[in-house]
Parts: structure tokens; C-alpha cells; sequence
């Protein structure tokens, strides 16, 4: 990377730190884990499999998992896996305790063959709009806490993006499917506002530790007035 990259990164971006802080795992990077999402969604493709660090964490296991028969083949998927439906359609028995039935002390006892639901479900996509914080996403279960590396511009981009395509959704009751899907629809004007503020401050005549600061705080501002009404350009003050 050359010198003026480097600084025109430092403006909006900051060091990976070597290790999480005590209670949060390493959760990769943002672009690795959504940008083959959405090259998946805009191709019209199935959605690619996750591989998630989850370290002995079961609070997926512990929501509805649905089985879907348009991609699915549901008779081998039955062979295999106790398969129920009610008035939503198919999905895995859950016991009592509301855990899959197939869920065992070490977790998933039928790995090879759970459902696509399984297969691409990722926590730290949802995590992305907390900047890390655990998630609730299951009744009494939440997910890890998070370490977002931040290497690149992109990196930087899809935090910020997901950070204020977040703001109106925090502390509402909404569940977390209804709050993705309206992260993502608004993810590229989310995107478009925070490169607009990364340009205007990377115009000014400041130091790259300068810049981030008051990225950092432009930032702030605008969360605070996307948790109230939709953000438009000319928030930015460009």
C-alpha cells in the first residue's frame, strides 16, 4: 500500500488489534463475511455456506429452523432429521427447553445433514450492527461478543454502513430478520453517506490521527440522527 493510501485509510479505519478483549472472539473481517453475501443476492444465487468460529456456542440452536422444500430435498432431509411443520411450514422438532432435538452436550449430533438454514446462518452479520455487542438470537440465548478486524477501506465502509443502517433498530422490539432485511436494503446509501464524510475529512488539512478523530465523532453525530429519521447528503455537510 502506498504512503497516501495509508493515510486516507487511518481517517476512517484503526489497527487490528493482535487480540480480542477478554470475552469477545475474533470475528474476522466484515468484508470477508458479507461481500460473498451480497455477490450471492445480487446474482440471484442461494445464499454460501458460513463457517463460523463458534467455539461450543449453541444460541442458533436454540431458534426455529425451517426447512425449505424448494431447495431442499425434504424426503432424504426426513431420513435423517426429525422434520415437523405448523401453520409457518417445515422446520426441526425443538424440545421443550425450545433447543433443536438434535442439539447434544457437544453440540450438533446430525452435522453432516442440517438444513440449509444452518448452513448459512452467520450471528456476526447481525453483531456487524452493533459494532461487536452480543446479539439476542434466540429467547434467553445471545450470540458471542465480537472482534471486527478492520484492515482495508472496505472493511471500514461495511462497519460504518451497517452501524447506521442499525441506529432506528436499536432498542425496539422488532426481531432481528425484520432489522437485517431493512440493514440491507438501505446498505448502499449507508454506504454512499459514509464515504461522503470519509472524503469531506479527508480534504482538510488535519494529521491521520486528526482525521479519525473527527470521523469518529461525524460518525457519532450521524447515528444519532439515524436512530430518528433517514439520513440524506446533505447530513454529511458536504
Amino acid at each position: 500500500m502506498g504512503e497516501a493510501k495509508r493515510r486516507r485509510q487511518a481517517a476512517r479505519s484503526s489497527a487490528p488489534s493482535p487480540s480480542a478483549p477478554a470475552g469477545w472472539r475474533p470475528g474476522g473481517r466484515p468484508s470477508e463475511i458479507l461481500d460473498h453475501r451480497l455477490a450471492a443476492v445480487a446474482a440471484g444465487r442461494l445464499l454460501p455456506e458460513q463457517s463460523v468460529p463458534c467455539n461450543g456456542c449453541t444460541a442458533c440452536c436454540h431458534q426455529r429452523i425451517d426447512i425449505d422444500p424448494t431447495f431442499e430435498p425434504v424426503d432424504e432431509m426426513k431420513r435423517h432429521l426429525d422434520v415437523t411443520s405448523d401453520e409457518r411450514g417445515l422446520c426441526l422438532r425443538r424440545r421443550d427447553d425450545g433447543g433443536c432435538v438434535h442439539l447434544g452436550p457437544e453440540g450438533c449430533t446430525v452435522h453432516q445433514y442440517r438444513p440449509l438454514a444452518c448452513r448459512v446462518y452467520d450471528c456476526r452479520i447481525y453483531a456487524l450492527g452493533t459494532g461487536g455487542q452480543p446479539v439476542s438470537v434466540s429467547p434467553g440465548h445471545k450470540s458471542p461478543a465480537w472482534q471486527f478486524e478492520i484492515r482495508s477501506e472496505r472493511d471500514a465502509e461495511i462497519r460504518d454502513a451497517y452501524l447506521l443502517g442499525a441506529a432506528p433498530w436499536m432498542g425496539r422490539s422488532e426481531d432481528l430478520d425484520t432489522a437485517l432485511r431493512r440493514i440491507m436494503m438501505d446498505f448502499q446509501h449507508h454506504v454512499a453517506i459514509a464515504r461522503a464524510l470519509y472524503d469531506k475529512i479527508d480534504r482538510q488539512r488535519l494529521s491521520p490521527a486528526e482525521k479519525q478523530q473527527l470521523y469518529r465523532a461525524e460518525l457519532r453525530r450521524l447515528f444519532r440522527l439515524a436512530k430518528r429519521r433517514s439520513l440524506t447528503m446533505a447530513d454529511v455537510g458536504c
